[in-house]
């Protein structure tokens, strides 16, 4: 699962709405959101929030990520976020939340599991 901090109470609070409770990494942007990869999607919580945002792949639709299992995530400088799956390699455009995935032509690519 994931938890936030908050120092006004003193206390940790559960984020709600992750597709999974595995979370596999972790990275925050510069507005203080952070990016959650799990077993089961992409998920986005805002600063201040207490649920996610969650994305997910859908077969045979456009805009969606490569595969659910995403085992890691990567803030670029210019905000896009990078997301690496069992399937291949998804940009997040954060402010319109579209989706570009990158798949492998043959489909022989292994888990991308780190992003730099």
């Amino acid at each position: 699962g994931l938890n936030r901090y908050n120092p006004q109470r003193e206390a940790f609070e559960r984020i709600a709405g992750l597709a999974s409770p595995d979370v596999t990494a972790l990275a925050t942007d510069r507005a203080g959101g952070a990016w959650a990869a799990t077993r089961a999607g992409l998920a986005y919580v805002a600063p201040g929030a207490r649920t996610a945002r969650v994305f997910r792949h859908r077969p045979g639709a456009a805009g969606t990520l490569p595969s659910d299992e995403v085992w890691s995530v990567h803030v670029h400088p210019s905000g896009a976020v990078w997301a690496g799956t069992s399937a291949g390699v998804a940009q997040v455009d954060p402010r319109s939340g579209r989706v570009t995935a990158y798949r492998p032509p043959d489909e022989t690519l292994a888990p991308v599991s780190a992003l730099a």
